[in-house]
């Protein structure tokens, strides 16, 4: 989305909990278009209506991988990639332009591990492990054995929350 302007959308953060917003409220929520947040090592997916209806797929993933570069087939837009590793051959996948987050993280926080939490209107819906890459998008990379096996752990440690 090329004419996201997310300068008037507010988050108050309590470490990696949001506190307030204003998104919900503002044109773009209403046309449907997800925001992404950071902060204090989490990623936060605000999730508007008509998507909501996604979420019982989104929260029941074992680990999100989140990726961010240039989608060569949508005029080389900066995207990110949101994906959803469920174990199956067809996990959900979201995509957001780079607008539709406040901010673009350093290029050496790449191949790190973090927080991925879900918001609704209605508050926290979903937390989960995430990985963050670079590289082109669609990112089709299978995510290091390694990696993915620690994902899992943390998401057992953290429930199914």
């Amino acid at each position: 989305m090329e004419n996201f302007n997310n300068r008037f959308i507010t988050v108050g953060n309590r470490g990696q909990l949001i506190s307030q917003t204003n998104f919900w409220s503002t044109q773009f929520a209403r046309e449907g278009f997800c925001y992404l947040t950071w902060n204090a090592g989490a990623a936060r997916l605000l999730v508007p209506w008509p998507h909501t209806k996604d979420v019982p797929e989104m929260i029941a993933a074992q680990f999100a991988v989140i990726s961010f570069g240039v989608w060569s087939e949508q005029n080389n837009q900066e995207t990110f990639e949101i994906l959803f590793e469920d174990g199956s051959d067809e996990p959900y996948v979201f995509f957001l332009a780079a607008g539709q987050s406040d901010r673009r993280l350093p290029a050496n926080e790449a191949g790190t591990n973090l927080a991925l939490s879900i918001w609704t209107e209605t508050g926290l819906v979903g937390q989960m492990p995430a990985h963050y890459r670079t590289g082109a998008i669609p990112n089709l990379q299978e995510v290091p054995r390694r990696v993915a096996k620690e994902l899992q752990s943390r998401r057992s440690a953290m429930g199914q929350s």
